[in-house]
């Protein structure tokens, strides 16, 4: 790839995300932390692996949504089994056999989350007036 395209990429990436994300480059989205980008790195480790495992398991339980909504009816009852027995090996095995590419699922719904939690934390507060 030359230079131009990859400028033009990057110039189309800023435009992006700061339409989604006002204040923020590209660059910083993709390679700054999260606890930087939402402003909170000043909180303890605790609070920082407390909110990690909220994160993680915010986006396991989207990508495991719409895993579900892109399954034929057979492949739903198996993985619905799957689930409630929680049946990993018969999850994994069900799945991979629809074609659905976990890997690309998880990509999205990490960044989709991304910009949810550092719109979030980043929207300014308004006080409550008396």
């Amino acid at each position: 790839m030359d230079s131009n395209t990859n400028t033009s990429q990057n110039v189309a990436n800023d435009d992006y995300t700061t339409m989604f994300l006002p204040g923020i480059s590209y660059d910083d989205f993709i390679d700054k932390d999260i606890f930087t980008l939402m402003k909170v790195e000043n909180m303890t480790k605790e609070q920082q692996n407390k909110l990690l495992k909220t994160m993680i398991d915010t986006i396991q339980h989207r990508v495991i949504k719409r895993i579900l909504e892109m399954l034929s009816e057979e492949d739903f009852q198996t993985v619905k089994k799957a689930l409630t027995e929680n049946d990993q090996d018969s999850f994994s095995k069900a799945v991979a056999s629809s074609g659905i590419n976990v890997s690309e699922l998880f990509n999205e719904e990490a960044v989709y989350y991304k910009i949810e939690m550092v719109n979030t934390a980043n929207r300014p507060v308004i006080a409550k007036e008396d």
